[in-house]
C-alpha cells in the first residue's frame, strides 16, 4: 500500500499543490508576452481567450481531485508531476500554438486531461463512497480530452471550432446529473484558498512581466518608473479588495452560485493578463496616445466587474455588486474620454486610472470593514 502524505490539522493547501502551481508561472507569463505582441485582430483575441481559459481548465481538475481526496500518496505525486511536464510543454510551444506546434500544444493539453481522468478513477477506487453510480461527468471530460487532441491536428478555423467544443464540454460536464448520482461538495475553504493562491500567482506574473519589460527597455526614465509603480499599485488594490473579503465574508460559505463564482475567477485572472499586457505596451512607448491604452483600460474594467460578480455569487446581493461595478466603470469611462479629448499621453492616463482604482478600493474597504481587519 503506497504511503500517504497527510496534511496537518491547520493546513488546507498541500506542498504538492504549491509545487504544481509553479509551472503555471511560465505559462501565464508566456501568454502575457504573446498577447502584448499580438493584439491587433479579432483572431488574436480569440486565441488569447481560448488559451487563457485552457490554462484555467488545466488547473481546476487537479485542484478538485486533491480537494476531494484530502491527501496524496506516491502515485498521486507522480501523476501530478507528469501533468507538470505537460503544462511546461504547453508553455514552451505556446508562441506556435496555432501554427507549427499546434499538435504538440493541444496534444499536451489532451494528455494532461487524460492524466487527470486517471487520477479521478483511482480516487473512486481508493474512496468508493465518492464514486457516483453513473460516470457521465467523467465521460464528458473524456470526450473533451479527445477533442483537445484532435484540435491540434486541424487547420484554422476548424481548430477553433473543435477546441471551443472541448472547452464547452469541460465547463458544462460538471453541471450534468446522472441517474443515481449523489452530490459531492468541494471543501470551500480549501477551494477558496487555492483560487486565492492562483490569483497571487497571476498577480505576481503581472508585476514581474511589467518589471522585466521596463528592465530591458532601451532606456530607463522616470516615466517608465511611474508606469511600473502604477502596475504595482493596481496589484496592491486588488489584494485589498479580494483577500480581506474572502477571509472575512466567504470563508466557510458555499457560494450561492457556485459555477458562476468558479468560472468568473478565470475571467478575473484574464483581466490581469490584459492589464499586464496593456502596461507592457505602454512601457515601450510612454508618450503614446489613447489608442495604446484601451487594452489596459479594458483589463482594469474587467477586473472590477469580475470581482463584484464573484462577491455577488458568494455572499452579496447582485444589485449591490452592480452598484459597486457601475460606481467604478462610469468614472473610468470619464477618464478614458478625458484622455481622448485632451490628448493625454499614455502614462498620464495610467496615473489617473490607477488613482481612481485606489480611491475606489479605499471606499469599498471602509464600507465593508471600517478601519480595521483581522486575519485569523
Amino acid at each position: 500500500m503506497p504511503k500517504t502524505i497527510e496534511r496537518s490539522s491547520n493546513q488546507n493547501v498541500s506542498w504538492l499543490e504549491l509545487f504544481f502551481d509553479l509551472v503555471f508561472v511560465a505559462l501565464v507569463a508566456q501568454l502575457t508576452y504573446q498577447f502584448s505582441y499580438h493584439h491587433h485582430t479579432l483572431e488574436d483575441f480569440i486565441q488569447v481567450g481560448l488559451v487563457g481559459y485552457m490554462i484555467f481548465m488545466a488547473w481546476i481538475p487537479t485542484t478538485a481531485n486533491i480537494n476531494l481526496r484530502k491527501n496524496e500518496d506516491i502515485v498521486d505525486v507522480l501523476f501530478v508531476q507528469l501533468q507538470m511536464v505537460m503544462i511546461m510543454t504547453m508553455s514552451l510551444t505556446l508562441p506556435q500554438a496555432f501554427g507549427e506546434y499546434s499538435w504538440l500544444f493541444f496534444g499536451a493539453m489532451a494528455v494532461n486531461s487524460f492524466l487527470g481522468l486517471a487520477m479521478t478513477l483511482r480516487r473512486y477506487r481508493v474512496h468508493p463512497k465518492q464514486r457516483p453510480k453513473t460516470l457521465n461527468v467523467w465521460w464528458g471530460f473524456f470526450v473533451a480530452a479527445v477533442l483537445w487532441g484532435l484540435s491540434g491536428l486541424l487547420p484554422t478555423p476548424y481548430l477553433y471550432i473543435m477546441a471551443g467544443c472541448a472547452l464547452l464540454l469541460n465547463i458544462t460536464a460538471p453541471m450534468t446529473t446522472g441517474a443515481g448520482n449523489r452530490t459531492t461538495y468541494l471543501d470551500m475553504n480549501h477551494l477558496l484558498e487555492r483560487l486565492g493562491l492562483f490569483l497571487l500567482l497571476v498577480m505576481g506574473e503581472a508585476v514581474l512581466v511589467v518589471a522585466l519589460v521596463n528592465n530591458v527597455a532601451k532606456e530607463f526614465d522616470a516615466l517608465r518608473l511611474v508606469i511600473v509603480l502604477c502596475g504595482l499599485l493596481i496589484m496592491v488594490c486588488l489584494w485589498w479588495l479580494y483577500f480581506p473579503y474572502i477571509n472575512n465574508y466567504a470563508r466557510g460559505n458555499r457560494a450561492k452560485s457556485f459555477y458562476i463564482m468558479l468560472h468568473t475567477h478565470g475571467f478575473l485572472y484574464g483581466s490581469l493578463i490584459l492589464v499586464a499586457g496593456g502596461l507592457k505596451i505602454i512601457i515601450e512607448n510612454p508618450g503614446a496616445g489613447f489608442e495604446e491604452t484601451w487594452i489596459f483600460l479594458g483589463g482594469l474594467g474587467l477586473l472590477i466587474v469580475t470581482f463584484n460578480i464573484i462577491r455577488s455569487a458568494i455572499t452579496h446581493h447582485p444589485w449591490e455588486g452592480m452598484f459597486y461595478t457601475i460606481s467604478f466603470l462610469i468614472p473610468l469611462f470619464a477618464v478614458g474620454l478625458a484622455s481622448y479629448f485632451y490628448d493625454w499621453a499614455a502614462y498620464q492616463l495610467i496615473v489617473a486610472a490607477s488613482g481612481l482604482l485606489l480611491v475606489y478600493t479605499l471606499k469599498d474597504y471602509l464600507s465593508h470593514f471600517s478601519r480595521k481587519i483581522i486575519f485569523e
